[in-house]
C-alpha cells in the first residue's frame, strides 16, 4: 500500500472520529469590525490629546477606549487600566492577532454562534444609544495613556480577565471586580 493513501485514510478516520477537535495547531482568529462605523457615530474619539496621532493609532486608542467603556466603565481605575492592557498585551503572545482592534473584535464559532472574546463587540447599538458622556471622556484618556505606555500594566501582563464570581487560572490578579490571569 501507499504511504500517502494509509496517511490520508488515518487523517479521514480521525476526522471522522472526532469531528469537533481542532487538529490545527494555530487559533483561528477571526475578527468582526461591523460596529465600527456605528460606535465611531455614537462614542467617536474625541479628546485633545489624539488629534495628533495618525490613523493606525487613533483607531488602536479608539478600541481601547471602547472595550474600556463597554468592560469597565464602572470600575477602578486600576481595573480600567488593566482591561485596557488586555488586547495591547495580546498582541505580544502567540495565538493572537499583532493588532489590537483585531483583538478588541475576535470571535471564534462555538456551537455554530458568535462568541466574542469581549461579549459586547457582538452587541446591537443604535444611534440612539445613550452614552455617558463624562465617562467616556475619563476611558479615553485611559486608553490614550496605556497606549502610550505612560501607565503601568497593574494586570502583570494579562491576556484574559473575568468577572470575579467566574474566577480565573492559577496565579490569577483580582482587582476591583475583576480577576486576570494569562
Amino acid at each position: 500500500m501507499n504511504f500517502n493513501f494509509i496517511t490520508l485514510s488515518l487523517v479521514v478516520l480521525c476526522v471522522c472520529l472526532f469531528p469537533d477537535q481542532s487538529w490545527s495547531s494555530e487559533r483561528s482568529i477571526s475578527s468582526d469590525k461591523k460596529l465600527v462605523p456605528i460606535l465611531r457615530d455614537v462614542l467617536p474619539l474625541n479628546i485633545d490629546q489624539t488629534k495628533d496621532l495618525t490613523d493606525t493609532d487613533k483607531e488602536n486608542v479608539e478600541c481601547l477606549a471602547w472595550n474600556l467603556y463597554f468592560e469597565a466603565r464602572g470600575g477602578t481605575t486600576n481595573e480600567q487600566i488593566s482591561v485596557a492592557y488586555v488586547p495591547i498585551n495580546r498582541t505580544h503572545a502567540p495565538h493572537w492577532s499583532n493588532n489590537i482592534c483585531e483583538n478588541v473584535f475576535q470571535y471564534e464559532f462555538v456551537n455554530g454562534r458568535k462568541a466574542y472574546q469581549f461579549v459586547w463587540a457582538g452587541f446591537s447599538i443604535g444611534p440612539k444609544y445613550r452614552v455617558e458622556y463624562d465617562t467616556w471622556i475619563v476611558v479615553q484618556q485611559i486608553a490614550y495613556k496605556v497606549y502610550r505606555g505612560d501607565l503601568a500594566d497593574p494586570s502583570n501582563g494579562a491576556t484574559y480577565f473575568n468577572h470575579h464570581s467566574v474566577g480565573g487560572r492559577r496565579g490569577a490578579v483580582r482587582i476591583g471586580h475583576h480577576v486576570f490571569f494569562k
